[in-house]
């Protein structure tokens, strides 16, 4: 008996997850600082020459092509490095506007995208526990969109 055989088009899929974030401490809710501080405590190994690369964006612009009011420049290595994490698993960890955000890596399959969305929450998961356990403060809690 033969094999069948997919004439589907091989694909690459890859998903990015917005973070919801919510302080439990009304002074310390800023959600940008929290989010700062949480994507800055990626228990990973550093990677200090890996930052990411603005050439094909452009992050003072909004959603909408308007330019950000007050910004004139793009981030500065340091500060796109406290901003994002490029991953050992090939996946992205970074400060989007107010919120903490996770992209998978590329994909060929269904499946991949499962392991690596569930590595994603693990990853913010240490993240929070790493800051609690840097600040001696539990007072940030994320939601996945």
């Amino acid at each position: 008996m033969q094999e069948p055989t997919s004439s589907a088009t091989p694909r690459v899929l890859g998903t990015e997850t917005e973070f919801g974030i919510a302080s439990r401490d009304p002074a310390a809710a800023d959600p940008v600082s929290n989010s700062i501080a949480v994507i800055g405590h990626y228990p990973g190994l550093p990677a200090p020459l890996a930052i990411w690369d603005y050439e094909n964006e452009n992050p003072l612009l909004d959603a909408r092509g308007f330019e950000v009011e007050g910004e004139r420049e793009r981030p500065n290595p340091e500060y796109n490095r406290q901003l994002n994490k490029v991953l050992a698993n090939g996946g992205r960890l970074y400060v989007d506007g107010a919120h903490p955000e996770y992209s998978t890596p590329e994909c060929t399959n269904p499946r991949e995208i499962v392991a690596f969305e569930r590595a994603g929450e693990r990853i913010l998961a240490q993240c929070l526990e790493q800051m609690a356990r840097a600040t001696g403060r539990d007072h940030c809690v994320l939601y996945k969109n």
